[in-house]
């Protein structure tokens, strides 16, 4: 979902009033290094054609049997650290406060940013009424292709979407 800018507003006496504008936006993205994959026997720039075909002649299937290399020409060598058995993974527990101190979203996480000091305000005021109150925020409306339906149940309005 690209970032998108919205007025909350609320009914009150059957009128809408605004009450915060903010966007919602992606919080974590991944970091894309500039590489370039090589032929590992001549060391030219492949095509893709079906597969990677070079000019020595060489021709290989998947990505992975090339040189991955940084534009100052070093090679980026990756070693492996399974040799496809199966793996186990160790499962530990955390509080939420400290592991906030190691990270801050995921990958998939969207989140609201607020717009200005006002609607900030506005917006505090009301998360801290509800988590008193022991409600959740829901906020509903219309993307591009998609109804959106963001809901707030831990004061970080998680992302959701319906497909029509």
């Amino acid at each position: 979902m690209r970032p998108r800018k919205i007025k909350l507003v609320v009914k009150l006496a059957g009128f809408k009033m605004p009450i915060a504008q903010a966007k919602i936006v992606k919080y974590a993205d991944m970091l894309e290094a500039k590489t370039e994959l090589l032929c590992p026997k001549c060391l030219a720039k492949p095509r893709w054609s079906g597969k990677y075909e070079c000019e020595c002649g060489a021709t290989y299937t998947h990505w992975s049997q090339l040189k991955r290399v940084l534009p100052n020409g070093k090679e980026i060598v990756k070693p492996k650290l399974t040799k496809g058995e199966d793996v186990e993974a160790e499962v530990y527990v955390m509080d939420k406060e400290e592991f906030s101190k190691y990270s801050d979203a995921t990958y998939m996480e969207y989140g609201v940013v607020v717009e200005d000091s006002n609607s900030a305000m506005n917006l505090k005021k009301l998360i801290i009424a509800l988590d008193r109150l022991n409600k959740v925020i829901i906020l509903h409306f219309l993307d591009t292709y998609e109804e959106r339906v963001l809901k707030d149940s831990t004061n970080t309005l998680s992302y959701a979407s319906c497909m029509d």
